[in-house]
């Protein structure tokens, strides 16, 4: 109900706001893709976090995190614009 993940996305992106929010009303925080954080891991590499429209369900969670070198790109990885009222 609130995740596009390998089981129902059909094998790609999703315009955002198709699913449900999450309790705090924000929209596609996990799946659809997986988002670039500003957190910065061991040698150079950025945290991604949130699984994406490619991982399975276990994945789709603001918890799961793994690390990527910064030229990484994939067509399941993005980032979230946020800024401050």
């Amino acid at each position: 109900e609130i995740a596009w993940y390998v089981k129902n996305s059909g094998k790609s992106t999703h315009p955002v706001a198709k699913k449900k929010p999450n309790p705090l009303g924000l929209y596609d925080t996990i799946g659809n893709v997986n988002e670039w954080c500003q957190d910065q891991y061991q040698g150079g590499d950025y945290i991604v976090r949130g699984g994406s429209w490619k991982s399975g369900a276990d994945r789709c969670r603001s918890s799961y995190r793994f690390h990527l070198k910064p030229a990484n790109s994939e067509d399941n990885l993005g980032f979230r614009v946020a800024r401050t009222p």
